[in-house]
């Protein structure tokens, strides 16, 4: 088995537990008397967690090797769903959390590394990657809420524990090729150093915080609070999320790789604008709408995935993907404070036309300054030193 597809098995496991977990956690906790305030504080735990661990974890594999941190996720998950199944107060959920926080940053920091040492057709796996991810965690969802219907919340968890053993076992049939250096906290640090990138490099991290400002809105808490306002039942805001999802996942692959590079990222802001005024301004059906969130989500992971098939150079992948995330990450924090404020306000309507208005800019710089490097990936060689 080529070892891209090995890798789909550990993501694809991965994603199916955390949308299991998602699904699941919440309403445990609330069955096991935690307030929604506390629920609220533990939750906001894994963002924090998520990314100070992965942007280290990415270093450290340009040291050691991406396997060892994707058998770790194996191990993670089973900890998690342990601690996850015996949790009785706030400070135990905190702690799954924590290790589900870790399981995360682990599988994050390496996957797309791993991907571009091992594949001539990066931009494409990359996309499949991402596709397959919101696919398995929509269908792990769908088990959960399933499972739930007819064994207790705990009982649940213990129904995905074998998708644990399948990401460790894996693993193990998993090789490297990471040229290993030695570790120290000058290495790592340095790897993570943004002053030794070109100047290229430097301003796409710079105009991805626009990338994260347009999806901080769009893939969080904003959609179930926009689809419920449309007159949607919990229950139904839950299938409606699960069609973006899905809409999203099957997209990202077919969409992006129908065009080259070059031609994607040339249309993909005026397609993701376009989209959101639909979601914003149309009187559609409310099951009609998410299929339009789906459009602009799978045109934000394809422009994503297509820039980081370009722009990280081999030695370095892991830091590389991990700054940029930095940038994805800050714009996605700020979006996401200044959302709730906004909609209290004035309503959905600012939220969507900021979130248009802020990727069609990021689109645009990221087509200027990827334009040098695009003839170089498709030719399936490795982007040159001015990308």
């Amino acid at each position: 088995m080529k070892p891209v597809k090995k890798l789909l098995i550990v993501q694809t496991s991965n994603s199916m537990l955390g949308g299991a977990l998602g699904a699941t956690v919440p309403l445990l906790m609330r069955a096991r008397g935690i307030s929604p305030e506390q629920i609220g504080l533990i939750a906001s735990l894994n963002p924090a967690i998520f990314q100070s661990t992965r942007i280290l974890i990415a270093s450290v594999s340009d040291m050691v090797g991406r396997v060892p941190f994707l058998g770790l996720t194996g191990v993670l998950s089973a900890l998690t769903l342990g601690v996850y199944y015996t949790a009785r107060s706030k400070v135990q959920f905190a702690t799954g959390t924590l290790l589900d926080s870790l399981r995360g940053s682990a599988l994050w920091a390496v996957n797309r590394p791993f991907v571009l040492e091992h594949t001539e057709e990066a931009r494409g796996s990359l996309v499949g990657m991402i596709g397959m991810t919101m696919i398995f965690s929509s269908l792990g969802s769908l088990v959960a809420g399933i499972i739930s219907a007819r064994f207790s919340l705990d009982t649940t968890l213990l129904f995905f524990l074998p998708l644990s053993l399948s990401a460790l076992i894996t693993t193990l049939t998993m090789r490297d090729k990471v040229q290993r250096k030695k570790v120290s906290f000058k290495a790592i640090f340095s790897g993570l150093n943004p002053l030794k990138r070109s100047k290229r490099f430097q301003k796409l991290i710079a105009s991805y915080m626009l990338a994260g400002f347009a999806v901080g809105t769009l893939l969080s808490y904003v959609m179930p609070l926009f689809y419920s306002s449309k007159g949607l039942t919990p229950s139904q805001v839950g299938i409606a999320l699960s069609i973006q999802s899905m809409t999203a996942g099957t997209l990202a692959y077919f969409v992006t790789t129908r065009f080259s590079s070059a031609r994607f990222l040339s249309l993909a802001g005026i397609i993701y604008f376009s989209s959101l005024l639909v979601l914003a301004l149309s009187p559609l059906p409310p099951f009609i709408l998410p299929i339009f969130a789906g459009i602009a989500a799978s045109i934000f992971h394809g422009t994503n995935e297509t820039l980081l098939s370009i722009f990280p150079e081999e030695g370095s992948y892991g830091a590389d993907v991990a700054l940029l995330m930095l940038g994805l990450h800050s714009g996605n924090t700020i979006a996401q404070a200044y959302a709730g404020f906004v909609i209290a306000s004035v309503g959905f309507l600012p939220v969507f036309l900021i979130s248009a208005s802020a990727f069609l800019t990021f689109s645009i710089i990221a087509f200027i300054l990827s334009k040098r490097c695009i003839k170089v990936t498709e030719n399936h060689e490795k982007p040159s030193t001015e990308c």
